[in-house]
Formats: C-alpha cells, structure tokens, sequence
C-alpha cells in the first residue's frame, strides 16, 4: 500500500551567468542571448540576462558609445585621441584604421578587387560599386562630373580630377636629390629612390622575389594564383594585368576598322 508521502522534486540548479573565458572576446548582444537561452532555458530572468549582457559591453570613457568586443572599442578610440598608426609605405600618409590603409594602398597599386557581375566594371572599394550597381538598377548614368579638358577622362571627385592632371602637366616639382629626374607627384619620388638604395621590401610568399613596389609584387602574384581580374569587355577572354586586356581589346577594334 503506497504511503501518503508526496515527493519532493528534486530542485534544478539555478543557471550561473556566462563568463568570457580568459583571451576571449566578449561575443555581440544578440549571440549573448541565444547562448545564455540554450544553456539554460526557462531558467535565467530576462533583467538578469540583459544585466549580464550589459556588463560584458565595452563602453567609451569619452563618448559612452559600448561595444561589444574590445578590439572595436580600441579602434573606435582613435577617434577621439586622433592617433593614427597606419602609414603607408608608398607616400608616408597616414591612417587612424587599418581599414583605411588598405583603401588608400589601392590608389598607388591600381588594384580593383570589386567586379561587377553585370558588366564586369572593376572598382577598388565596394562602396563604389554598390553605388554602380544602384545607378544601374534605376537605370541613372554614374556621376562623373569632373572631366578633364586633355583626355576626355572624367572623374567622381574633384581631388581625383587634380591628380590625374599631373600626367599631363608639365610641372613636376619632386625632385630626385641623387640624379636629378623629376616627378609629379611625390609618391612617385618615394618609389624612384627606392630603386637608388636598391630597398626590395616587398616580398613574394610563395617565391621569396622581393620587388621594390606593392603594385608589382601584386602582378607578379598572379602569375602563382592563375587570377586574371581584367575581362576583354568584347569577348570573354581574360588577363591578370590591365595593360594586357588593353593591348587585346586594340586587336578586336583593327579587325573591326577592316570589317
């Protein structure tokens, strides 16, 4: 005969808050909270969890703004401290985020990673080919409305437009102090002595071939990855360096003047 003793269920313990581990990053709000609900469901209190979360946010002394790892916190800081700890190699310019180094190298190396899988345009930042990509979905020509009076080239900013005029102007005030030649742009003085002191610091991983510029050490790369980021544009023939899509596409423009 069963007794009238009723069981005491045996008591659940209660879920402990999540601590990051030592040299982990502390994860963001979102994956914060799916993890603490699958550790313990129906066990954590909603104030509890958000307490939790709040307290593992990285926030700015300066502005208050919280992150949820502490490396954005630490680039974001740079902002106020205005240190700018990126240099580039090519013109000694200098930058508060990696991020931004690499989009200015891109104007030394003519590098353009970005393609359009429409036309096949080639940009250096995704910026500007999303802003592409908007133009053609609405149908609206790009905006390049600096134009320059030599060649015809036009240009999406002004600063773009000056650079390029160098290329034709005979002004060149940069002069080598050890042979005299002389350059437009200041950049290219930098690269030109480098050939002077013989300094290869650019050095290929796969061959160990140093090279005393980025942008050649990026063509020579190329020739490892078999990558060939210029289409023709008039047949689907490809090339891994600009000059050589050029030089290709004169060939269907002859055929073309013949016909």
């Amino acid at each position: 005969m069963a007794c009238g003793v009723t069981p005491v269920a045996e008591e659940k313990p209660r879920a402990q808050p999540l601590q990051p581990s030592e040299g982990e990053e502390s994860a963001p709000l979102a994956s914060r909270s799916r993890r603490c609900r699958e550790e313990s469901p129906g066990e954590l209190a909603v104030p509890v969890l958000l307490a939790n979360c709040r307290r593992r946010s990285y926030g700015c002394p300066d502005c208050g703004k919280h992150f949820g790892q502490s490396s954005h916190l630490l680039q974001h800081q740079t902002v106020h401290s205005g240190e700018r700890p990126f240099a580039c190699a090519e013109c000694q310019k200098r930058f508060a985020q990696s991020s931004d180094l690499v989009r200015h190298q891109r104007t030394h190396t003519g590098e353009k990673p970005y393609c359009c899988p429409d036309c096949g345009r080639r940009f250096s930042q995704s910026s500007n080919l999303r802003q592409h990509q908007r133009s053609a979905a609405t149908g609206a020509a790009d905006t390049r409305p600096f134009k320059c009076s030599q060649c015809g080239k036009t240009f999406g900013r002004r600063c773009h437009l000056l650079k390029h005029q160098s290329v034709h102007s005979a002004e060149r005030p940069f002069a080598c102090a050890d042979c005299g030649k002389c350059f437009g742009q200041s950049s290219s003085l930098l690269q030109h002595r480098r050939a002077h002191a013989g300094d290869k610091r650019y050095q290929c991983s796969i061959c160990e071939r140093p090279f005393l510029q980025s942008s050649d050490l990026i063509k020579h790369q190329r020739t490892h990855t078999g990558e060939k980021p210029y289409p023709c544009g008039e047949c689907e023939k490809r090339f891994n360096q600009r000059s050589h899509a050029l030089k290709h596409r004169r060939t269907h423009h002859r055929s073309g003047d013949r016909a």
